[in-house]
């Protein structure tokens, strides 16, 4: 039974449309949505199909929020441990995934900007909010040195067999849904940058993509075992965003901002195109055959015409 038939069957009209991380809460609103995968959404542009959504929610009064549950860092569940932050979640049939990363309470700001905080998975059951699952993988090696991206910046992504993760201390693995780590790989990072990982990982067919401050600007790993299937050849500058796959002339690109826009194969990492942008801090989106990219930090909006 796939998780569209799980949704239906189990949760009938309740399902779920909004997770939002509140402090040390996750907070699910009542109504029906499709399978929120990944980085915004099945789309990859943060809206959905679904009609009749309710507009307003309170976590606090419980208006239109069907249950709450503490993450890492609330001082009821884990009184030991502080966390800076969390990912954005996901959800896949009853399962809700994201990551977080954790210190033990107490530990001063100036030792945490030094050390790596432990990097855990969590699930959650997105009928109650019952947590299933918490699992911790070894960290990366970039210690990122920036409070405004910390270790959680990414958002994992499913294909409703396996979660995969990336933590911004550079390093990306594989779950199942019970929890256990599949495969786990380290990503080679540059030198002098203390942002980390700040872009999420993306599909496409039997591989898993992801940009960043790694060499070779975009790498592309087998979903089963996370070996390497292509990489750039060209190193990118760093990027804070994420790509996005599109259908261009009956062929899918994946968009890419890096310091400019680029539209790849997918398949094999080949340029296709690509064309000039004021910065990378922006993921691309696009509408009525245009592509679309903030500059971000004060800068201009650019645009440029594709045909799909």
């Amino acid at each position: 039974m796939n998780g569209n038939s799980l949704r239906h069957n189990r949760l009938g009209k309740l399902g779920i449309l909004l997770l939002a991380a509140i402090l040390p809460l996750v907070a699910v609103s009542a109504s029906l949505a499709d399978e929120w995968s990944g980085w915004r959404g099945p789309t990859g542009l943060g809206y959905t199909k679904e009609k009749n959504l309710p507009l307003t929610w309170d976590a606090k009064s419980g208006k239109n929020i069907l249950w709450k549950a503490l993450l890492h860092g609330g001082k009821k569940q884990n009184p030991e441990f502080t966390s800076p932050g969390w990912s954005s979640p996901i959800v896949w049939g009853e399962r809700v995934f994201l990551t977080t990363a954790i210190w033990k309470e107490g530990t001063p700001e100036k030792e945490r900007r030094a050390s790596i905080g432990e990097h855990h998975v969590l699930c959650i059951r997105a009928t109650d909010g019952k947590p299933l699952w918490d699992t911790v993988v070894p960290s990366g090696k970039c210690v990122v040195n920036n409070f405004y991206h910390m270790y959680t910046t990414p958002t994992p992504i499913t294909d409703g067999k396996h979660v995969f993760v990336v933590f911004s201390s550079g390093v990306l693995a594989s779950l199942d849904f019970n929890g256990k780590i599949v495969w786990r790989k380290e990503l080679p990072l540059l030198k002098n940058v203390d942002n980390g990982v700040c872009t999420s990982p993306v599909l496409y067919k039997d591989t898993v993509i992801v940009a960043g401050i790694q060499d070779g600007g975009l790498r592309a790993l087998d979903k089963k075992t996370g070996q390497i299937k292509w990489e750039q050849a060209t190193k990118q500058r760093n990027t804070f965003a994420t790509p996005a796959l599109l259908q261009i002339s009956n062929k899918t690109q994946l968009i890419h901002n890096a310091g400019g826009i680029q539209g790849i194969d997918p398949a094999n990492g080949d340029l296709l195109w690509s064309c000039r942008a004021e910065s990378s801090h922006s993921s691309v989106t696009f509408g009525g055959g245009l592509l679309y990219v903030d500059a971000g930090r004060g800068g201009r909006v650019g645009s440029k015409t594709v045909r799909y």
